[in-house]
């Protein structure tokens, strides 16, 4: 499990920026727990929802050139196939005796190409600032037209890159981020100022 971020955060904007938020977040409307989608946000193309991991970046090295020299570069990989002096011939033997390795590296360097990552892994890290979306949200006070506060969860840090993505809409964002690590809280805009003001309605759950 990773340690968790608090996000503590504040969205103001016109009437019609926030209701657009809400509908493509899936915010609820009262006080207590919500969804808060980052696809709503900065959506992922389908695609990218492969697997991630060991065998996908194996069955990349196949097909990515990148990827072959870093891979072919560990004694492991020597030793596993001792024949693969180039990406071609590591290709073919991939092929022949890990198919499904070789197809799904194929997908992912697809992917790499048309969308700068191999799989959602690279991408929601790069474009979310981090691996998952909002786990625990709660709206902390019920929504205005103009105003949301709410506050939800991020493995190890805040998603910096959706509130930037959030500002570009037009809002504006304030946020407080309490990390359960140990680390300094960090903050979004100025938002020490007013952090005590947004949480004088608390839901217990």
């Amino acid at each position: 499990m990773p340690n968790w971020t608090t996000n503590h955060v504040e969205i103001t904007g016109s009437k019609e920026n926030i209701a657009t938020l809400i509908s493509d977040t899936k915010l609820g409307f009262e006080v207590g727990d919500t969804e808060f989608d980052f696809k709503g946000i900065v959506p992922m193309p389908d695609a990218l929802n492969i697997e991630s991991g060991s065998s996908t970046d194996l069955g990349l090295a196949a097909h990515d050139d990148e990827a072959f020299r870093y891979t072919s570069s560990f004694p492991w990989f020597r030793d596993r196939y001792p024949d693969a002096k180039t990406r071609e011939e590591f290709a073919s033997t991939l092929e022949d005796k890990q198919p499904e390795v070789y197809n799904i590296g194929k997908v992912a360097f697809k992917n790499k190409q048309e969308y700068g990552y191999a799989t959602w892994y690279e991408w929601k890290n790069a474009r979310w600032g981090t691996k998952w979306g909002a786990s625990h949200a709660v709206l902390t006070v019920a929504p205005s037209d103009t105003r949301v506060v709410l506050s939800f969860d991020t493995p190890w840090v805040a998603p910096v890159p959706i509130f930037d993505a959030l500002e570009e809409r037009g809002l504006s964002v304030r946020a407080v981020s309490v990390h359960e690590g140990g680390e300094e809280p960090t903050s979004y805009g100025d938002a020490w100022e007013v952090f005590s003001t947004w949480t004088e309605v608390q839901y217990v759950g």
